[in-house]
């Protein structure tokens, strides 16, 4: 399949027009801890059937709003292991009817204790601290050229950020 020039989304490949207004950096779920441990997240788990109804009941609402606006795509730029699992942004995607293009990539927080880090191997995934750069690099391409988290869901964004 030829990609050229195609947005992809988590429904698959569209074309760019097919996007409308497009809100650019999103987050549709985010748990960085286990508030029943306190504990923080360090592994990308399906969602669970309370979060999922949750998101289905108090996001996607607004999100069709935004159909009424010419807005039919958002960026969903959180990064794992916090982002919600790829299959329920498909099952949201078309609920919403709003193309979601997930991202890949790395998050660091840079200051401990002034916003949600906190200690210090909480700035930064683990996975990411501990891993060789070929290895984070080999995670996004595959994230992007075959699916996250052994789905067929791709990302169609790379966040490197702090």
């Amino acid at each position: 399949m030829n990609l050229d020039g195609k947005a992809i989304t988590a429904r698959g490949p569209v074309e760019p027009e097919a996007l409308g207004k497009v809100l650019m950096h999103e987050h549709l779920h985010c748990d960085m801890f286990d508030w029943e441990t306190d504990e923080f997240i360090t592994e990308e788990k399906p969602i669970t059937p309370q979060r999922r109804e949750l998101l289905m009941r108090e996001a996607i609402p607004p999100l069709k709003q935004c159909n009424d606006h010419g807005c039919f795509a958002f960026v969903e730029v959180t990064m794992p292991p916090w982002r919600v699992w790829p299959t329920f942004c498909v099952e949201a995607s078309n609920a919403a009817n709003m193309h979601i293009i997930l991202s890949t990539g790395f998050y660091r927080e840079v200051e401990v204790g002034t916003y949600w880090v906190k200690k210090p191997e909480y700035a930064i995934w683990s996975f990411v601290r501990e891993s060789p750069i070929d290895k984070l690099a080999e995670m996004c391409v595959r994230e992007i050229t075959e699916g996250i988290n052994g789905t067929d869901v791709r990302a169609g964004a790379i966040k490197l950020a702090m």
